[in-house]
């Protein structure tokens, strides 16, 4: 089972930001994709580097969060400071999927010889295995429901409208290193749109591999 409850509920505040978006992302700091999170069922967050220090925090103890936010200043030459947030903080809307179609027609924008992207350089919720009868699929989507699953307590979304990509695409979510120019590649292909934004219309659990109905 995947759960996205604890959905960006964390996040590094740069202090000294005085604009609306405050939250420190990969783009002013790429390294942050190679930083892996988990929220455990206690609500601990444990943060791994890629150098595998790793970081336990109870968002409740001010001493480990004070420690583990002195640490990311240091790495990211920022001061900064983990906030946690209840109710999470989105750019644009709560859900984002996309459709393997979609990372494909993205991956054949630089030739056949590519690899297929890594479907976190998207940074999806939800990623959709579609049948490859055309490209962009989502374009289908919008205003209609998904459900994931096809039991009574199945996950229903709304599909409210495109992705609006940011360079963020750029970066190898592996190795947070800049590779070719997606961003511009998709801009120029698809009016700079992958995936869509969705807001859940009846709350779950979605189970992976779980077929997929549009309605």
């Amino acid at each position: 089972m995947a759960r996205i409850a604890n959905d960006r509920r964390y996040a590094l505040h740069r202090t000294g930001d005085l604009s609306g978006l405050p939250w420190a992302s990969p783009r002013q700091f790429p390294q942050l994709l190679s930083w892996n999170a988990i929220v455990s069922s206690t609500g601990d967050l444990t943060v791994t580097l890629p150098d595998t220090t790793w970081w336990r925090i109870d968002p409740r103890d001010p001493t480990t969060r004070r420690e583990f936010s002195a640490h990311a200043s240091s790495e990211l030459n920022e001061a900064v400071t983990l906030i946690n947030l209840w109710a999470g903080t989105y750019d644009a809307m709560p859900i984002s999927v996309i459709s393997s179609d979609t990372i494909s027609a993205c991956t054949q924008l630089f030739g056949s010889t590519t690899p297929v992207l890594d479907w976190q350089r998207f940074r999806p919720n939800v990623v959709i295995a579609t049948d490859g009868a055309r490209p962009w699929p989502e374009r289908k989507w919008l205003g209609r429901e998904l459900r994931l699953g096809d039991s009574s307590g199945a996950v229903t979304l709304r599909v409210d409208r495109h992705t609006t990509r940011c360079e963020v695409v750029n970066f190898d979510p592996v190795t947070a290193q800049r590779t070719d120019d997606l961003f511009s590649a998709i801009r120029e292909a698809n009016k700079n749109r992958a995936g869509v934004y969705a807001s859940p219309e009846r709350v779950g659990l979605v189970e992976l591999g779980a077929d997929v109905f549009v309605r």
